[in-house]
């Protein structure tokens, strides 16, 4: 009887882990594959009137 309930234990500590590691590889590749916000262009002219551009990126 107690080597079935370590049996059964053993395969829900499996499952668990391949739920949770399934949960961050998934997580993972919706991070990976979401199209990145676009940067903020700003056009300026410097002192001397030569054209600058400054490119700040999204977060």
């Amino acid at each position: 009887m107690g080597e079935t309930l370590m049996i059964r234990r053993s395969w829900r500590l499996l499952l668990a882990a391949l739920v949770i590691v399934l949960l961050v590889v998934a997580l993972g590749i919706w991070i990976w594959n979401r199209p990145a916000p676009p940067a903020s262009l700003e056009h300026l002219n410097l002192d001397g009137g030569a054209p600058l551009t400054s490119v700040t990126p999204a977060t």
